[in-house]
């Protein structure tokens, strides 16, 4: 799910607070009641002026937010009724790839919050046995490891997701979307593996986009060709190397299924697009495509 980011302003940091202490009440039953007394006015007159704070709301109420400073996640918290909506995951993909985020420090005794950073890449290299105010709660110390990307297949119950970052691709240069056709094509083709592959990109766990291989047949070509139909990346994972990587497993796919030679379009001032697709062994051919539709 995609959600929109905020940047609150001193009038939310009450409304942020009862955030935190719901979501800590609800995370953190090591914490007896003293210390979350203790933490409170902390947080509210200190720590959420010392971060770069962004926010999520959903019906007009804050349902998470992080705070950033120097490249580390030092707040995280969702509150309990949004928890597994995809919120956290979206605030940190946000915070590591326009916040240049590459630490966290994690509370040992909070293992959920430990694996879900060990999911998003970020693997433990310290710890400490007291926290920063030096009470007894260790505290892991996490940083964020390159992920591998990989391509998944696409199934049946994907279809939703495809939707909407579908949406979003078309938008981009304004083509007009049909969301109902989509989905009755998307069905189509994931059933029909002789239509081609229609595969989910993964940084780690999460889901950075889509790309389409759809096949045809050329006798110029000497057999199975193939379109790169659709090749979406999420905004917040652009620019970070990934769709390079995607051509090259791409063009592996394509090998192993007797695919000669792979075709692909690309927009005119999409000056990007075009020094990757040329860096991965794309060129023109001094041809126009035409295309009529019925």
């Amino acid at each position: 799910m995609s959600y929109t980011i905020e940047k609150p302003s001193q009038k939310n940091y009450q409304e942020i607070v009862d955030v935190w202490e719901a979501s800590v009440r609800a995370t953190h039953d090591f914490l007896p009641e003293s210390d979350i007394q203790y933490f409170k006015p902390l947080i509210l007159n200190d720590y959420l002026k010392l971060v770069d704070l962004s926010c999520i709301r959903i019906d007009e109420r804050i349902a998470g937010f992080s705070g950033i400073a120097d490249g580390k996640i030092e707040m995280l918290f969702i509150g309990p009724e949004w928890r597994g909506k995809g919120i956290g995951r979206f605030l940190t993909e946000h915070a590591i790839s326009k916040q240049s985020a590459t630490m966290v420090d994690v509370n040992e005794q909070n293992p959920q919050a430990v694996g879900f950073y060990k999911r998003l890449g970020f693997k433990v290299y310290e710890r400490s046995p007291l926290d920063g105010l030096g009470k007894p709660y260790p505290i892991l110390h996490m940083t964020l490891q390159p992920q591998d990307i990989r391509l998944q297949l696409a199934e049946k119950d994907d279809i939703p997701e495809i939707l909407e970052m579908m949406a979003d691709f078309y938008s981009i240069d304004n083509y007009p979307f049909r969301k109902s056709d989509a989905k009755k094509n998307l069905q189509k083709f994931i059933n029909n593996e002789g239509l081609g592959r229609l595969s989910l990109i993964y940084q780690g766990e999460a889901l950075t986009g889509y790309i389409a291989l759809t096949f045809g047949f050329s006798f110029e070509y000497g057999g199975r060709d193939a379109f790169i139909d659709e090749f979406y990346l999420k905004p917040h994972f652009r620019g970070q190397g990934i769709g390079s990587t995607v051509m090259d497993l791409i063009a592996n796919q394509a090998k192993a299924l007797g695919v000669n030679a792979i075709h692909l379009e690309v927009e005119n001032q999409n000056e990007a697009g075009q020094a990757l697709y040329r860096r991965k062994g794309f060129q023109g051919n001094n041809r126009s495509l035409l295309t009529r539709k019925f």
